[in-house]
């Protein structure tokens, strides 16, 4: 047995040298392949950072552009509102003024003032009738006449005169908004 034992220890003592250089290059190839991964990760990171950063400012970009959007259609719909509501109040206060001439006209009806607007929508209305024509108040709480000849009849309201009044100030009442 010794025999052997001589002749493994004398084969390992020659192996040796060939086992510690297949280690050697073992080791070399396991070195070189970590520093390849290391690189290889390193590069991959990097990559990663340059596309996170990328997708951050696309991301950012994105977000000020729809945040941009965003605030011009507020301001829009705030403009857009705000119109309407000076329209509205226009409206409003137009057409009280106009209420306020009809009940104006409404109170001074019986007096002399009023008895001669009546007489003048009377000849009016007769201009266009003709002069046989019966000629009445409105019984409808309007201000105005009604005429009538045979077949034919005519209201004269005094609100067609209020109207085409007050138009013809519109310079002079949309003065009143600036």
């Amino acid at each position: 047995m010794k025999a052997n034992a001589a002749a493994e220890t004398a084969a390992a003592s020659a192996l040796a040298p060939a086992i510690a250089a297949m280690m050697d290059a073992v080791r070399s190839d396991a070195a070189t392949a970590v520093a390849a991964a290391s690189a290889d990760a390193a590069t991959g990171v990097e990559r990663a950072r340059v596309d996170a950063a990328a997708i951050l400012a696309g991301a950012r970009a994105d977000g000020a552009a729809a945040a941009h959007h965003a605030t011009i259609a507020m301001v829009t719909t705030a403009k857009r509102e705000g119109r309407e509501a000076i329209l509205g109040a226009q409206r409003r206060a137009y057409e009280a003024l106009r209420q306020g001439v009809h009940a104006a006209l409404a109170g001074t009806i019986e007096s002399p003032q009023g008895i001669a607007l009546l007489a003048r929508l009377d000849v009016l209305a007769r201009a266009r009738l003709g002069p046989n024509a019966i000629v009445e108040r409105l019984d409808d709480g309007r201000i105005g006449v009604r005429a009538t000849d045979g077949g034919r009849s005519l209201e004269v309201p005094i609100d067609r005169f209020i109207d085409h009044e007050l138009a013809a100030c519109h310079d002079r009442i949309t003065a009143l908004w600036r």
